[in-house]
């Protein structure tokens, strides 16, 4: 196991292959444990546009509700349209924006605050 339950990690695969994963985080403190992040969403390009990735969050969804979850929290990198629209339409809604979250190279990217209240 990756993850230490509530925590967890998932993994898409099609024909026996690993295509795709995303974890699942929640916090041990408990006064943080009514919060789960989703993190690390990644699926292989061939295996984008065919659902696959909507079914991983769904999953995850449902996981932090039965761990008690109530707030569900994730990053996503401005400008990727695809993950945006998948999230906003499993009902995440931005609240913030991180500037410059992230480094590539010389280049920074920004990333949108995303929460889905589970209760």
């Amino acid at each position: 196991m990756i993850a230490v339950p509530p925590s967890a990690t998932f993994g898409c695969f099609v024909d026996g292959a690993l295509v795709g994963i995303t974890g699942l985080m929640v916090s041990p403190r408990l006064k943080l444990r009514h919060k789960g992040t989703i993190v690390g969403v990644y699926l292989q390009p061939a295996h984008r546009s065919h659902g696959l990735a909507r079914r991983l969050i769904e999953t995850a969804i449902e996981e932090a509700r039965r761990a008690g979850v109530i707030s569900l929290l994730l990053n996503v990198t401005v400008g990727n349209e695809p993950a945006e629209r998948l999230y906003y339409g499993l009902g995440f809604r931005r609240y913030g924006l991180e500037e410059r979250a992230l480094r590539i190279g010389d280049d920074y990217v920004d990333e949108a605050m995303m929460s889905l209240i589970l209760d």
